[in-house]
């Protein structure tokens, strides 16, 4: 009986342990692998980068010479042109975005301004307020449960 209840318990314990090894273990490999990526950023942003665009167009070249039966030369070149199209009318949409912010950027700072002296003015008011505020202290502390 003591036998039996002994290898339960060394049993037991390794399982124990065999957890413990893999979860500092899995831990550790987390925390490598986020300082090699932060280590890696300058050439890992490109490369994620290049391999979602490549992830997004392989259909449709796919689609060129598999359904439509187009040579392989001339699928790649029709695709990199749309994604060069794609590419640009994102870009031209992006810089009409920043335009209009910039344009607009002297009336947002009005607007921020305004908000900022009404908040210090209400900070003003509650601390003089607050100050004239009589707080009695408590006759007796509370006790904790």
């Amino acid at each position: 009986m003591m036998d039996k209840l002994k290898q339960s318990m060394v049993a037991s314990d390794r399982t124990e342990s065999r957890w413990l090894t893999t979860t500092s273990l899995v831990i550790l490999a987390g925390v490598a692998l986020a300082f090699a990526l932060a280590y890696t950023r300058p050439v890992m942003i490109p490369f994620v980068l290049a391999l979602f665009i490549v992830i997004m167009v392989s259909p449709v070249m796919d689609f060129l010479m598999l359904v439509l039966r187009f040579p392989r030369v001339l699928a790649v070149t029709i695709t990199l042109v749309v994604v060069i199209l794609i590419v640009s009318l994102v870009g031209l949409l992006v810089a009409d975005v920043v335009r209009k912010v910039v344009h607009e950027a002297g009336s947002y700072s009005d607007v921020l301004e305004t908000l900022i002296l009404d908040t210090y003015d209400k900070s003003v008011e509650l601390r003089e307020w607050l100050q004239g505020v009589e707080v009695s202290e408590p006759n007796e502390v509370p006790k904790p449960n």
